[in-house]
Protein backbone atom coordinates (compact mmCIF):
# COMPACT_ATOMS: atom_id res chain seq x y z
CA UNK A 1 0.00 0.00 0.00
CA UNK A 2 1.63 3.30 -1.29
CA UNK A 3 1.16 6.25 1.42
CA UNK A 4 2.48 8.73 -0.95
CA UNK A 5 4.93 9.37 -3.34
CA UNK A 6 6.79 12.61 -5.18
CA UNK A 7 9.81 14.05 -7.29
CA UNK A 8 11.74 17.24 -7.79
CA UNK A 9 13.30 18.07 -11.25
CA UNK A 10 12.02 15.11 -13.12
CA UNK A 11 10.21 15.48 -16.49
CA UNK A 12 7.58 18.25 -16.20
CA UNK A 13 8.50 19.02 -12.80
CA UNK A 14 10.95 21.41 -11.93
CA UNK A 15 10.41 21.50 -7.92
CA UNK A 16 8.52 19.37 -5.50
CA UNK A 17 5.80 17.46 -6.55
CA UNK A 18 3.77 15.08 -4.20
CA UNK A 19 1.06 12.76 -4.14
CA UNK A 20 -0.45 12.07 -0.92
CA UNK A 21 -2.44 9.22 -0.09
CA UNK A 22 -3.11 9.63 3.34
CA UNK A 23 -6.08 11.28 4.84
CA UNK A 24 -6.72 13.71 7.66
CA UNK A 25 -8.24 12.40 11.11
CA UNK A 26 -11.20 15.16 10.47
CA UNK A 27 -11.89 13.26 6.91
CA UNK A 28 -15.28 10.73 6.89
CA UNK A 29 -13.84 7.07 7.46
CA UNK A 30 -16.12 6.03 4.29
CA UNK A 31 -13.45 7.74 2.11
CA UNK A 32 -10.16 5.13 3.31
CA UNK A 33 -9.92 1.63 3.72
CA UNK A 34 -11.85 0.40 6.65
CA UNK A 35 -8.56 -0.35 8.88
CA UNK A 36 -6.69 2.84 7.84
CA UNK A 37 -6.99 6.18 6.39
CA UNK A 38 -5.53 5.82 3.19
CA UNK A 39 -7.04 6.18 0.15
CA UNK A 40 -8.00 3.20 -2.36
CA UNK A 41 -8.33 5.30 -5.71
CA UNK A 42 -7.02 8.81 -6.71
CA UNK A 43 -7.75 10.32 -9.63
CA UNK A 44 -5.58 12.69 -11.35
CA UNK A 45 -7.86 15.23 -13.73
CA UNK A 46 -6.41 18.48 -15.48
CA UNK A 47 -5.95 19.77 -19.24
CA UNK A 48 -3.46 17.65 -21.99
CA UNK A 49 0.17 18.09 -21.16
CA UNK A 50 -0.72 19.24 -17.76
CA UNK A 51 1.90 16.15 -15.64
CA UNK A 52 -1.16 13.82 -15.23
CA UNK A 53 1.53 10.93 -16.87
CA UNK A 54 4.39 12.24 -15.47
CA UNK A 55 3.16 11.76 -11.99
CA UNK A 56 1.92 8.30 -12.92
CA UNK A 57 5.70 7.50 -15.00
CA UNK A 58 7.28 9.01 -11.30
CA UNK A 59 5.83 6.10 -9.43
CA UNK A 60 6.10 3.31 -12.24
CA UNK A 61 10.10 4.53 -12.69
CA UNK A 62 10.38 3.90 -9.20
CA UNK A 63 8.94 0.25 -9.40
CA UNK A 64 10.93 -0.19 -12.20
CA UNK A 65 14.38 0.86 -10.20
CA UNK A 66 13.96 -0.88 -7.54
CA UNK A 67 13.00 -4.44 -9.49
CA UNK A 68 14.71 -4.67 -12.68
CA UNK A 69 17.84 -2.09 -12.28
CA UNK A 70 20.44 -4.44 -12.26
CA UNK A 71 19.64 -6.04 -15.33
CA UNK A 72 20.84 -2.81 -17.06
CA UNK A 73 23.49 -2.59 -19.31
CA UNK A 74 26.55 -1.08 -16.49
CA UNK A 75 27.37 1.62 -19.23
CA UNK A 76 23.55 2.66 -19.56
CA UNK A 77 22.23 6.17 -17.99
CA UNK A 78 19.25 5.37 -15.56
CA UNK A 79 15.99 6.03 -18.10
CA UNK A 80 14.28 9.05 -16.64
CA UNK A 81 14.54 12.70 -17.85
CA UNK A 82 15.37 15.98 -15.65
CA UNK A 83 13.14 18.80 -16.14
CA UNK A 84 13.95 20.14 -19.72
CA UNK A 85 16.75 18.01 -19.92
CA UNK A 86 19.24 19.77 -17.41
CA UNK A 87 22.03 18.60 -15.67
CA UNK A 88 21.07 19.18 -11.96
CA UNK A 89 20.10 16.44 -9.39
CA UNK A 90 16.99 14.70 -9.16
CA UNK A 91 14.62 12.89 -6.53
CA UNK A 92 11.96 10.76 -6.15
CA UNK A 93 10.74 8.82 -2.89
CA UNK A 94 8.04 6.74 -1.84
CA UNK A 95 6.52 5.56 1.25
CA UNK A 96 4.76 2.53 1.71
CA UNK A 97 3.58 -0.56 3.55
CA UNK A 98 4.49 -3.61 2.74
CA UNK A 99 1.78 -6.65 1.62
CA UNK A 100 -0.25 -7.31 4.45
CA UNK A 101 1.79 -5.86 7.17
CA UNK A 102 0.29 -2.44 8.54
CA UNK A 103 2.46 -2.20 11.50
CA UNK A 104 5.72 -0.28 9.51
CA UNK A 105 5.98 2.31 6.82
CA UNK A 106 8.89 2.51 4.96
CA UNK A 107 9.97 4.98 2.88
CA UNK A 108 12.60 4.75 -0.45
CA UNK A 109 14.68 7.55 -1.30
CA UNK A 110 16.94 8.38 -3.84
CA UNK A 111 18.84 11.17 -5.19
CA UNK A 112 20.55 11.10 -9.19
CA UNK A 113 23.18 13.02 -10.42
CA UNK A 114 23.37 13.17 -14.08
CA UNK A 115 21.58 9.92 -14.34
CA UNK A 116 23.41 8.06 -11.71
CA UNK A 117 23.00 7.28 -8.07
CA UNK A 118 24.37 9.83 -5.96
CA UNK A 119 22.22 8.68 -2.58
CA UNK A 120 19.97 6.36 -1.84
CA UNK A 121 18.40 5.25 1.50
CA UNK A 122 15.43 2.50 2.90
CA UNK A 123 14.02 3.94 5.82
CA UNK A 124 11.57 2.33 8.73
CA UNK A 125 9.19 3.61 10.94
CA UNK A 126 7.53 1.94 12.95
CA UNK A 127 5.31 3.36 16.53
CA UNK A 128 6.81 6.84 15.36
CA UNK A 129 10.44 5.34 15.45
CA UNK A 130 12.58 5.43 12.47
CA UNK A 131 15.47 3.87 11.30
CA UNK A 132 17.62 3.89 8.53
CA UNK A 133 17.81 0.13 7.22
CA UNK A 134 20.32 1.11 4.42
CA UNK A 135 22.34 3.87 2.93
CA UNK A 136 23.95 4.36 0.31
CA UNK A 137 26.50 7.18 -1.06
CA UNK A 138 27.73 6.50 -5.18
CA UNK A 139 28.65 3.35 -4.80
CA UNK A 140 29.50 2.66 -0.90
CA UNK A 141 26.85 1.26 1.35
CA UNK A 142 27.50 3.66 4.09
CA UNK A 143 24.88 1.95 6.72
CA UNK A 144 23.58 -1.66 6.21
CA UNK A 145 20.77 -3.32 8.82
CA UNK A 146 20.08 -6.29 6.97
CA UNK A 147 22.08 -9.32 9.03
CA UNK A 148 22.46 -11.66 5.99
CA UNK A 149 24.36 -9.27 4.05
CA UNK A 150 26.59 -7.54 6.68
CA UNK A 151 29.67 -9.83 5.37
CA UNK A 152 28.81 -10.03 1.78
CA UNK A 153 30.91 -8.34 -0.43
CA UNK A 154 28.31 -6.41 -2.34
CA UNK A 155 29.76 -4.29 -5.67
CA UNK A 156 27.27 -1.53 -6.49
CA UNK A 157 26.49 -0.10 -9.97
CA UNK A 158 26.30 3.51 -10.28
CA UNK A 159 23.11 2.85 -12.38
CA UNK A 160 21.70 0.12 -9.86
CA UNK A 161 19.22 0.65 -7.25
CA UNK A 162 20.84 -1.50 -3.54
CA UNK A 163 17.37 -3.27 -3.19
CA UNK A 164 17.43 -4.25 -7.09
CA UNK A 165 20.87 -5.54 -6.09
CA UNK A 166 20.61 -7.21 -2.98
CA UNK A 167 17.81 -9.22 -4.75
CA UNK A 168 20.27 -10.25 -6.92
CA UNK A 169 23.05 -10.97 -4.48
CA UNK A 170 20.18 -13.49 -2.71
CA UNK A 171 19.55 -11.09 0.40
CA UNK A 172 16.83 -12.88 1.52
CA UNK A 173 15.85 -9.47 3.77
CA UNK A 174 15.22 -7.41 0.72
CA UNK A 175 13.14 -9.94 -0.71
CA UNK A 176 9.59 -8.48 0.65
CA UNK A 177 10.54 -4.89 -0.62
CA UNK A 178 11.32 -6.17 -4.83
CA UNK A 179 7.51 -8.55 -4.16
CA UNK A 180 6.39 -4.85 -2.81
CA UNK A 181 7.75 -3.05 -6.10
CA UNK A 182 6.47 -5.85 -7.88
CA UNK A 183 2.71 -5.18 -7.28
CA UNK A 184 2.58 -1.81 -8.62
CA UNK A 185 1.12 -2.78 -11.99
CA UNK A 186 1.42 0.25 -14.81
CA UNK A 187 0.55 1.02 -18.47
CA UNK A 188 2.71 3.58 -18.57
CA UNK A 189 6.34 3.54 -19.39
CA UNK A 190 9.12 5.74 -20.16
CA UNK A 191 7.99 6.89 -23.88
CA UNK A 192 4.18 6.60 -22.25
CA UNK A 193 1.31 4.99 -22.34
CA UNK A 194 1.58 1.47 -23.59
CA UNK A 195 -1.61 1.10 -25.76
CA UNK A 196 -3.09 -2.52 -26.23
CA UNK A 197 0.32 -4.35 -24.92
CA UNK A 198 -0.06 -4.44 -21.77
CA UNK A 199 0.15 -8.23 -22.41
CA UNK A 200 2.63 -8.53 -24.87
CA UNK A 201 1.13 -12.16 -25.90
CA UNK A 202 -2.47 -12.28 -24.39
CA UNK A 203 -2.97 -15.58 -26.06
CA UNK A 204 0.06 -17.23 -24.37
CA UNK A 205 -0.53 -15.12 -21.02
CA UNK A 206 -4.26 -16.60 -21.05
CA UNK A 207 -3.16 -20.11 -22.04
CA UNK A 208 -0.65 -20.70 -19.52
CA UNK A 209 -3.25 -18.90 -17.37
CA UNK A 210 -6.68 -20.70 -18.08
CA UNK A 211 -7.97 -19.63 -15.05
CA UNK A 212 -7.90 -15.67 -15.42
CA UNK A 213 -9.05 -16.32 -18.67
CA UNK A 214 -12.52 -17.63 -17.61
CA UNK A 215 -12.65 -14.31 -15.17
CA UNK A 216 -11.52 -12.11 -17.28
CA UNK A 217 -14.64 -13.41 -20.25
CA UNK A 218 -16.82 -13.25 -16.98
CA UNK A 219 -15.67 -9.44 -16.61
CA UNK A 220 -16.44 -8.94 -20.60
CA UNK A 221 -19.92 -10.47 -20.38
CA UNK A 222 -20.64 -8.19 -17.24
CA UNK A 223 -19.54 -5.22 -19.33
CA UNK A 224 -22.01 -6.16 -21.71
CA UNK A 225 -18.86 -6.25 -24.70
CA UNK A 226 -21.11 -8.77 -26.70
CA UNK A 227 -18.67 -11.94 -26.06
CA UNK A 228 -20.24 -14.87 -24.89
CA UNK A 229 -16.28 -16.79 -24.76
CA UNK A 230 -12.90 -16.27 -25.70
CA UNK A 231 -10.72 -19.45 -27.01
CA UNK A 232 -7.50 -19.74 -27.13
CA UNK A 233 -6.61 -21.87 -30.28
CA UNK A 234 -3.19 -22.86 -32.09
CA UNK A 235 -1.90 -22.80 -35.24
CA UNK A 236 1.33 -24.03 -37.15
CA UNK A 237 3.80 -22.06 -38.93
CA UNK A 238 5.21 -22.99 -42.85
CA UNK A 239 8.67 -23.77 -40.62
CA UNK A 240 6.58 -25.82 -38.65
CA UNK A 241 6.67 -23.55 -35.26
CA UNK A 242 3.45 -23.76 -33.27
CA UNK A 243 1.89 -20.30 -32.25
CA UNK A 244 -1.20 -19.22 -30.86
CA UNK A 245 -3.62 -16.80 -31.05
CA UNK A 246 -7.72 -15.69 -29.50
CA UNK A 247 -11.05 -16.23 -30.87
CA UNK A 248 -13.95 -14.43 -29.61
CA UNK A 249 -17.19 -16.53 -29.69
CA UNK A 250 -20.38 -13.98 -30.30
CA UNK A 251 -23.85 -15.41 -30.26
CA UNK A 252 -25.98 -14.66 -33.24
CA UNK A 253 -29.31 -16.20 -34.42
CA UNK A 254 -27.94 -18.72 -36.14
CA UNK A 255 -25.64 -19.74 -33.51
CA UNK A 256 -22.28 -19.10 -31.93
CA UNK A 257 -19.87 -17.64 -34.37
CA UNK A 258 -15.73 -17.28 -34.11
CA UNK A 259 -13.87 -13.81 -34.89
CA UNK A 260 -9.88 -14.09 -34.78
CA UNK A 261 -9.04 -11.14 -31.84
CA UNK A 262 -8.01 -8.23 -34.04
CA UNK A 263 -11.53 -8.07 -35.02
CA UNK A 264 -12.17 -6.90 -31.38
CA UNK A 265 -13.44 -3.41 -30.62
CA UNK A 266 -10.61 -0.65 -29.52
CA UNK A 267 -11.98 -0.96 -25.98
CA UNK A 268 -12.75 -4.27 -25.85
CA UNK A 269 -9.42 -5.36 -26.78
CA UNK A 270 -7.89 -2.74 -23.73
CA UNK A 271 -10.20 -4.89 -21.64
CA UNK A 272 -8.61 -8.17 -22.86
CA UNK A 273 -5.15 -7.15 -22.51
CA UNK A 274 -5.37 -5.15 -19.25
CA UNK A 275 -8.17 -7.05 -16.79
CA UNK A 276 -6.12 -9.63 -15.93
CA UNK A 277 -3.41 -7.07 -14.02
CA UNK A 278 -6.54 -5.21 -12.33
CA UNK A 279 -8.13 -8.52 -10.81
CA UNK A 280 -4.46 -9.51 -9.99
CA UNK A 281 -4.25 -6.70 -8.48
CA UNK A 282 -8.03 -6.51 -6.42
CA UNK A 283 -6.72 -10.46 -5.49
CA UNK A 284 -2.71 -9.95 -4.60
CA UNK A 285 -2.82 -6.39 -3.30
CA UNK A 286 -0.98 -3.63 -4.94
CA UNK A 287 -1.29 -0.56 -6.90
CA UNK A 288 -2.25 -0.41 -10.28
CA UNK A 289 -1.30 2.94 -12.01
CA UNK A 290 -3.76 3.65 -15.41
CA UNK A 291 -3.10 6.59 -17.81
CA UNK A 292 -6.40 7.56 -19.24
CA UNK A 293 -8.79 5.11 -18.14
CA UNK A 294 -11.28 6.25 -19.77
CA UNK A 295 -9.92 6.15 -22.87
CA UNK A 296 -11.80 3.85 -25.42
CA UNK A 297 -14.31 3.07 -22.91
CA UNK A 298 -18.22 3.76 -22.70
CA UNK A 299 -18.52 6.41 -19.74
CA UNK A 300 -21.04 3.99 -18.11
CA UNK A 301 -18.21 1.30 -17.73
CA UNK A 302 -15.61 3.62 -16.12
CA UNK A 303 -17.55 3.91 -12.98
CA UNK A 304 -17.96 0.17 -12.26
CA UNK A 305 -13.92 -0.60 -13.05
CA UNK A 306 -13.20 2.14 -10.31
CA UNK A 307 -16.33 0.94 -7.94
CA UNK A 308 -13.78 -2.39 -7.71
CA UNK A 309 -11.62 -0.78 -5.96
CA UNK A 310 -14.41 0.95 -3.48
CA UNK A 311 -15.71 -2.58 -2.58
CA UNK A 312 -14.82 -3.94 0.25
CA UNK A 313 -16.09 -7.35 -0.89
CA UNK A 314 -14.00 -7.05 -4.34
CA UNK A 315 -11.03 -5.55 -2.69
CA UNK A 316 -10.33 -7.46 0.44
CA UNK A 317 -6.09 -6.76 0.27
CA UNK A 318 -5.89 -3.09 0.21
CA UNK A 319 -5.35 -2.78 -3.47
CA UNK A 320 -5.18 0.78 -4.69
CA UNK A 321 -6.22 2.39 -8.37
CA UNK A 322 -4.51 6.08 -9.24
CA UNK A 323 -5.67 6.86 -12.86
CA UNK A 324 -5.92 9.64 -14.79
CA UNK A 325 -8.57 11.46 -16.72
CA UNK A 326 -10.39 13.61 -19.08
CA UNK A 327 -13.70 13.15 -17.90
CA UNK A 328 -14.45 15.63 -15.84
CA UNK A 329 -17.93 13.16 -14.82
CA UNK A 330 -15.18 11.02 -12.75
CA UNK A 331 -14.55 13.87 -9.90
CA UNK A 332 -17.99 13.02 -8.13
CA UNK A 333 -17.00 9.28 -8.48
CA UNK A 334 -13.28 9.89 -6.68
CA UNK A 335 -14.51 12.69 -4.76
CA UNK A 336 -12.79 16.03 -3.42
CA UNK A 337 -10.22 14.24 -1.02
CA UNK A 338 -9.44 11.50 -4.19
CA UNK A 339 -8.88 14.11 -6.50
CA UNK A 340 -5.44 15.93 -7.83
CA UNK A 341 -5.88 18.99 -9.98
CA UNK A 342 -2.75 19.01 -12.55
CA UNK A 343 -1.94 22.48 -13.83
CA UNK A 344 1.06 24.13 -16.19
CA UNK A 345 2.50 27.41 -16.07
CA UNK A 346 5.26 28.24 -18.87
CA UNK A 347 6.32 24.43 -19.16
CA UNK A 348 6.21 23.91 -15.34
CA UNK A 349 4.48 21.68 -13.82
CA UNK A 350 1.92 21.59 -10.23
CA UNK A 351 -0.22 19.57 -8.77
CA UNK A 352 -2.95 19.84 -5.31
CA UNK A 353 -5.57 17.53 -3.96
CA UNK A 354 -9.14 19.50 -4.11
CA UNK A 355 -9.49 19.23 -0.16
CA UNK A 356 -6.42 21.30 -0.29
CA UNK A 357 -8.32 24.58 -1.45
CA UNK A 358 -10.09 26.51 0.35
CA UNK A 359 -12.96 25.06 2.03
CA UNK A 360 -15.83 28.04 0.63
CA UNK A 361 -15.12 26.56 -2.63
CA UNK A 362 -15.34 22.59 -1.98
CA UNK A 363 -17.36 22.82 1.64
CA UNK A 364 -20.09 20.04 1.38
CA UNK A 365 -18.64 16.68 1.01
CA UNK A 366 -22.09 15.98 -0.99
CA UNK A 367 -21.47 18.77 -3.82
CA UNK A 368 -21.19 17.96 -7.12
CA UNK A 369 -17.33 18.56 -7.73
CA UNK A 370 -18.11 18.70 -11.77
CA UNK A 371 -20.30 21.52 -11.86
CA UNK A 372 -17.66 23.03 -9.46
CA UNK A 373 -14.73 22.29 -11.57
CA UNK A 374 -16.08 23.56 -15.03
CA UNK A 375 -16.97 26.82 -13.74
CA UNK A 376 -13.03 27.14 -14.06
CA UNK A 377 -12.27 27.91 -9.74
CA UNK A 378 -10.98 24.66 -8.84
CA UNK A 379 -8.45 25.30 -11.72
CA UNK A 380 -7.17 22.04 -14.19
CA UNK A 381 -9.03 23.62 -17.27
CA UNK A 382 -7.41 24.06 -20.67
CA UNK A 383 -6.81 27.85 -21.63
CA UNK A 384 -8.00 27.74 -24.51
Amino acid sequence: MVTSFGGKNCWVFKDWFEINFRLNNNVPKEYGFNNIQVVPILCFEGPNASGKTCALKALSFISDFCRNSFSYSPESPVPYDTYFHNTDDSFFYVSFFLLNDLTTEYTYEVCFSKKKVKTEKLISKRAKIKETLISRTGTRIIKNNFTSSKNLVINLRENSSFISTFYQYGVKEILPFINFFLSIHSNITYLGRNEFNHLEDPAGYYHEHPDMLVRVVDELKRLDTGIKDIKIHEYTYKDGKKGLYSVVVNETEEGDKELPHYTMSTGTKALYSELNDMLMVLEKGGVMLFDELDCHLHSSLVPILIGYFLSPEKNKNNAQLVFTSHDSSLLDEAKKYRTYIFEKNKGESICYRIDELPSRLISRNERSLESVYKTGVLGGLPNV
